[in-house]
């Protein structure tokens, strides 16, 4: 087996596994009987990415022409930032719902600006405090999503 076949079975048992998580973490979500409720969302983009992580591995194994030369064979910095926002990605995912919406999407926002190349440490924190507020009262005033609230919960109580 190929290196590029190896690296594309991991990924897919990861997205398999990231599937689960997802799946795990918004088990006790509210569900509305009508229309859409908090946990929709997450569970419809658990399910894409389950079956995606499927279909690689599947089509892995039915895929005649192995080349070693393919994009995954090399590993160098594009892969190891994919790892990266995955590894933040699934941290994000577990701890959301016991830290809380904003304070997760703080430094969730913080580690991919980071990544992505933000050398500014302020600016990278500023924006991710001010979008991490922006969202927490647009889904909760605009979209009536009650969202986690965590180690901030006695702060937004009358809220």
């Amino acid at each position: 087996m190929h290196q590029s076949s190896k690296i594309h079975i991991i990924v897919g048992i990861v997205l398999i596994f990231l599937f689960f998580l997802v799946y795990w973490v918004v088990q006790d979500y509210p569900v509305s009987p009508v229309g859409v409720s908090p946990a929709t969302f997450p569970r419809m983009a658990a399910g894409i990415i389950g079956v995606l992580g499927v279909l690689l591995i599947v089509t892995e194994f039915f895929t005649k022409t192995k080349t070693s030369d393919t994009y995954f064979a090399r590993f160098g910095k594009e892969q190891w930032v994919i790892l990266l926002v995955i590894g933040f990605t699934i941290a994000y995912i577990a701890f959301v719902k016991r830290a809380g919406f904003i304070l997760t999407t703080i430094i969730y926002l913080f580690a991919l600006l980071k990544i992505f190349g933000e050398k500014k440490h302020v600016v990278a924190l500023g924006f991710s405090i001010f979008l991490s507020f922006v969202l927490f009262f647009i889904m909760r005033r605009v979209f009536g999503v009650p969202l986690p609230l965590g180690i901030f919960e006695r702060l937004f109580l009358g809220y």
